[in-house]
C-alpha cells in the first residue's frame, strides 16, 4: 500500500474557456491536448533536483501545467493528491493559480532525510472528487526527483 505522507486534497479552480484553444507546447498529443494516453499535467523543470545539507528543508518550486484543458470544460474544482511513498517532502505544499491552466506548486523536503542521494518519483494524481475515487484521464502523472543530502557541517 502507499504510505502518503502528503496527501494534499487542494480544490483548484479551473475555468477552461469555451474556445478549448490548444498549447503551442509539444506535448506528444496533436488536437489541443485531447490524446487520451497524454498525461493530464506537465511540470517545469520536468524532474525536481538539488543539494542540500542533512537537517535542512530544501524548497522545491515546480510549476505544473494542464496539457489537456479541454478536460476540465464544465469543472468547477479539480483535486490534487501528491503521492510521497519515500517520504522525502512535508505535508505542507502551496499551490498558487498562476492562470486557469497553469499552478505554482512549493513544497519542502523533511528536515529528517539523511546523507545520501534520494531519487524516485512524486505521484500526482488529478482527481474529480476530494476521495480521489475518480481522476481526470491522464493522471496519475509522474514527477521524478534526485535530492542529493550531503552531510551535517
Amino acid at each position: 500500500m502507499y504510505k502518503i505522507s502528503t496527501a494534499l486534497l487542494l480544490a483548484l479552480t479551473l475555468t477552461a474557456c469555451g474556445g478549448g484553444g490548444g498549447s503551442s507546447a509539444s506535448t506528444g498529443s496533436t488536437g489541443g491536448g485531447t490524446d487520451a494516453t497524454s498525461p493530464a499535467l506537465s511540470f517545469s523543470p520536468a524532474k525536481v533536483t538539488g543539494t542540500f545539507a542533512a537537517g535542512t528543508a530544501f524548497p522545491i518550486n515546480v510549476t505544473a501545467t494542464a496539457t489537456r484543458p479541454a478536460d476540465f470544460n464544465g469543472v468547477s474544482n479539480v483535486y490534487v493528491l501528491i503521492v510521497d511513498d519515500a517520504g522525502v517532502i512535508q505535508a505542507n505544499p502551496t499551490i498558487t493559480a498562476v492562470s486557469t491552466t497553469q499552478y505554482s506548486v512549493k513544497v519542502t523536503t523533511q528536515t529528517s532525510l539523511t546523507a545520501g542521494t534520494k531519487t524516485g518519483n512524486f505521484s500526482v494524481r488529478v482527481c474529480k472528487d476530494s476521495a480521489c475515487a475518480a481522476q481526470f484521464p491522464g493522471s496519475p502523472v509522474a514527477l521524478p526527483y534526485e535530492l542529493v543530502v550531503t552531510p551535517k557541517a
